[in-house]
């Protein structure tokens, strides 16, 4: 089975795996005393930026945001090929909880969680405060659309939203190459 790492949680352990594939026939004698392992990550990284769509003078605070749904549990094996069982529990990841004031660029807002790759489908949801300069308010609590992309191993996955006085979106999604 190559490496086995059981009974993972991410809402429990926030800690990545790293392994190698297997390799033959290097000694250090024969790679200048080096032996160059390349590891690769187990997990993913899934993160969060937000912006506003509203005037210069309207305020967005966002006070939460929460994936819903992830599969938060499985055990992993490298060998043959590396390979994920997912556990049937499901947990929502809470994202950002505060006070922050969006802004009309995109910036990155609350924690990056380590998951278990797999294919969600779940939505987002956003609690925040729409405020106008001359006195009105509202308070928000709105999901997204479904969140439907597959998550892979040693990927990097930065979801933005943006925020309106009534609608949360999707902006865009950006996927680096690797886990820095």
């Amino acid at each position: 089975d190559g490496i086995v790492w059981t009974d993972v949680d991410i809402t429990r352990n926030k800690t990545d795996l790293l392994f190698t594939e297997p390799l033959q026939d290097l000694s250090k004698m024969d790679c200048g005393g080096t032996v160059t392992l390349p590891f690769k990550h187990a997990l993913c990284l899934v993160d969060f930026r937000v912006k506003h769509h509203v005037g210069d003078e309207d305020k967005i605070t966002v006070k939460k945001i929460v994936i819903d749904e992830v599969h938060n549990s499985g055990s992993f094996r490298s060998l043959a090929e590396p390979a994920w069982v997912l556990n049937d529990s499901m947990a929502s990841l809470t994202i950002y909880e505060g006070n922050h004031v969006a802004d009309a660029l995109p910036v990155p807002i609350g924690r990056e969680w380590m998951v278990i790759p797999q294919a969600l489908d779940t939505q987002v949801t956003v609690e925040y405060e729409y405020a106008h300069p001359y006195g009105g308010h509202l308070e928000m609590k709105l999901k997204t659309v479904p969140l439907r992309t597959r998550l892979i191993s040693g990927q990097r996955y930065t979801f933005t939203l943006t925020i309106g006085i009534d609608d949360v979106k999707f902006l865009t999604e950006l996927i680096e190459d690797r886990i820095d």
